[in-house]
């Protein structure tokens, strides 16, 4: 059963990956954002059961403790298809310089770069020759806006 105290961290964070991810606050039919415990296998078919019958891209952000800290440590995507789930697991936060708006990059050997709308995601191949600094900018305004209390 999740605490109180796993629901308050888990909500901050969804909010303020969230903020970094959409240009709004509200969510449409299409796109869905979920938390809980790190990632299992069971998780991972459930989560795209959900998809399939949905047909809602689901964001899912896991969560573990950490040295007596609840911290989130995994981004995954699910993302509808007409014959099944990709899911996309280990995804990171990347954020342009000069810009708010973050994309997700996945963690394959060639990455792929996913951006989201309020009514799914939206794949974009081009992968930026400062990836590293954008995870790194990502990360950054995400404890900005933890810090800040991004709970919109």
């Amino acid at each position: 059963m999740i605490s109180d105290v796993e629901n308050k961290v888990m909500s901050a964070y969804a909010n303020a990956v969230r903020k970094m991810l959409l240009e709004t606050d509200r969510l449409e039919p299409g796109l869905a954002f979920s938390a809980g415990y790190r990632r299992t296998m069971d998780d991972t078919v459930t989560v795209a059961e959900v998809v399939q019958s949905t047909r809602h891209d689901i964001l899912r952000l896991g969560f573990e403790w950490i040295d007596g800290e609840f911290q989130m440590i995994e981004l995954a995507l699910f993302i509808w298809q007409d014959r099944g789930t990709l899911t996309i697991p280990n995804c990171h936060l990347y954020l342009p310089a000069g810009s708010d708006r973050a994309w997700l990059a996945s963690s394959e050997i060639s990455p792929r770069m996913f951006g989201l709308e309020a009514d799914g995601i939206v794949r974009g191949d081009q992968i930026p020759e400062d990836l590293d600094a954008g995870k790194v900018r990502a990360i950054s305004r995400l404890r900005s806006l933890l810090s800040c209390g991004a709970q919109t």
